[in-house]
């Protein structure tokens, strides 16, 4: 998940939209430190009609490291946002900290700020499309 700790703006962007179209699934991503096995697939989806966000993660995961935020997500295999802008906020701010990663709250719509150069786009080799909706 650490690429979407730090992504681009034009990173967000193309996944937003693409997750209007279809579930848009990222296989073997690192979860934060403390959860078992620690590797899952994740989940982007957003409602083309009111901008409503999902972020879906392999269920039966096991977490015990210190965040009742990622807990929740974890345990539920899903986090439901009300706009992607939500769901960029809480990664940002709840679930970076949980790999140890300082927040960002001021991040949002400026580009996120970070010593590492953004990565243009997220890594399309891990990518598969889950559905599609009609």
């Amino acid at each position: 998940m650490h690429q979407f700790l730090r992504g681009s703006d034009a990173a967000f962007a193309n996944l937003e939209q693409r997750a209007k179209q279809a579930c848009i699934v990222f296989q073997d991503q690192e979860m934060p430190p403390g959860t078992h096995p620690p590797y899952a697939r994740i989940g982007f989806e957003v409602s083309p009609e009111d901008g409503s966000t999902l972020l879906l993660v392999d269920r039966g995961l096991l977490y015990t490291g210190p965040s009742a935020e990622v807990r929740k997500w974890l345990d539920a295999g899903y986090k439901w946002f009300p706009s992607f802008a939500e769901l960029r906020r809480w990664l940002r701010e709840s679930l970076a900290p949980a790999y140890g990663l300082a927040a960002e709250p001021s991040a949002l719509g400026s580009g996120l700020a970070s010593t590492e150069p953004p990565s243009p786009c997220f890594d399309a080799s891990t990518t598969a499309i889950c559905g599609r909706r009609e």
